[in-house]
């Protein structure tokens, strides 16, 4: 995926809701098709443009790192797709071979040590459930607020920071990554 071919655009609520409606129900298929550990990842982008440099560089990066996961644990891949809608990039793997909750485990290990990893939103899908393994059922404490390290469902549900304070503290993260990483071979 190129930012530079993407114009950032503002949603409304309701092309929100129709991309969670359709990514639910992409979600419903692959499990129902190949009966298998099903990972969904989205980005976790405040505001009302889901689709910009910040969050395809985010998006990249978790691709990469997860896949990178998938190869160190010898993961079998059966099927992975990459969608970079409007609405906010999608990707999907559907995994063989290993248990929902042990993937669960390595993906939220992943997110807490990668620098970029508490913007992605990283999904595991039991096949037997078709369900969401959560942090909590996980026994891992729920998410941090980016800004003051507080629940970070609390902090969304009273919009207790605006939002462009959550997205300064956002592109600073990534700011800060781009430069930690160019220094490296």
């Amino acid at each position: 995926m190129n930012s530079g071919t993407i114009t950032p655009t503002p949603i409304t609520l309701a092309q929100l809701l129709l991309a969670r409606e359709q990514r639910q129900t992409r979600q419903a298929q692959l499990l129902q098709q190949y009966q298998s550990t099903l990972i969904c990842l989205t980005i976790n982008m405040p505001g009302e443009v889901k689709l910009n440099e910040d969050s395809i560089l985010l998006f990249t990066q978790a691709v990469s790192a997860i896949e990178s996961v998938a190869k160190k644990n010898k993961l079998h891949i059966l099927h992975q797709q990459q969608l970079p809608l409007i609405t906010g990039a999608e990707a999907y793997w559907v995994i063989a071979d290993k248990k929902a909750k042990e993937i669960k485990k390595l993906l939220i290990e992943l997110e807490q040590q990668h620098p970029l990893g508490r913007m992605w939103d990283i999904d595991v899908f039991n096949p037997d459930t078709g369900t969401a393994l959560s942090r909590s059922m996980m026994s891992i404490e729920p998410r941090a607020c980016l800004v003051c390290q507080q629940p970070a469902k609390a902090c969304a549900r009273s919009q207790q920071h605006p939002l462009q304070e959550l997205l300064s503290v956002i592109h600073d993260k990534i700011t800060n990554y781009r430069v930690q990483t160019a220094d490296k071979p």
